[in-house]
C-alpha cells in the first residue's frame, strides 16, 4: 500500500471508454419487436390487452385536518386491523364506524 491507496488490480479506470454500439434504425427495432412478439407466441406466454389498475386510496376533495389520538394498545390495534382489512385509511374507518353508531342511537 502506498500513499494510502488499495490496489485492486484493476488498472487505470482511465481507459475504460463507452461501447460503440451502431444506432439501429426504427425498422431495425420494430423487426426485433416483431420477432420477440412471435417467441411469445410460440412460448405460449400471452400479453395483457388491458393494463392492470393498481389499487389507489382515495384523495380528498374536501378541506381535511390532523388529530393524533391516544389509547390502550388493544383499541388502537383492533382499529388499525379493521381498517387494514377493508383497505380504509384511518379517516375513512372513523367515518363508517361514527355512522354506524349514529345509525344504531337514533
Amino acid at each position: 500500500m502506498s500513499n494510502g491507496k488499495i490496489d485492486l488490480g484493476l488498472g487505470s479506470l482511465a481507459d475504460i471508454s463507452p461501447s460503440k454500439t451502431p444506432a439501429s434504425s426504427a425498422a431495425q427495432r420494430r423487426d426485433e419487436q416483431a420477432h420477440f412478439q412471435r417467441v411469445d407466441e410460440q412460448a405460449g406466454v400471452l400479453k395483457q390487452a388491458i393494463p392492470v389498475q393498481i389499487p389507489r386510496r382515495q384523495k380528498l376533495t374536501e378541506p381535511s385536518t390532523q388529530i393524533g389520538i391516544k389509547g390502550p394498545i388493544r383499541v388502537v390495534a383492533r382499529f388499525i386491523e379493521f381498517c387494514e382489512e377493508r383497505r380504509y385509511p384511518y379517516w375513512e374507518g372513523i367515518e363508517v364506524l361514527m355512522d354506524k353508531y349514529e345509525s344504531t342511537s337514533e
